[in-house]
């Protein structure tokens, strides 16, 4: 950068380096963030299937429309 630009201050020199790693970092993070979802998608899928299952969501929708909630089967 110095031998391009040899102007710069110290100061501009630092910002400007800054914000090149500022942009280097956020798209690695974008990645990481995706690789990452990428790969936990079908686990996510798991716990979303378990814990939504009828009686929870049947009892969500009890509570959103304020009625009892339905027992479950074996409840009493």
């Amino acid at each position: 950068m110095r031998e391009r630009m040899p102007h710069l201050t110290s100061r501009e020199m630092y910002r400007s380096g800054m914000n090149i790693g500022r942009d280097l970092i956020g798209a690695n993070c974008q990645t990481l963030i995706l690789a990452f979802t990428g790969s936990m998608l079908t686990t996510l899928m798991v716990v979303i299937a378990v814990v939504l299952t009828v009686p929870f969501s049947a009892a969500l929708t009890a509570l959103a429309v304020k009625q009892k909630p339905p027992l479950r089967i074996g409840d009493e």
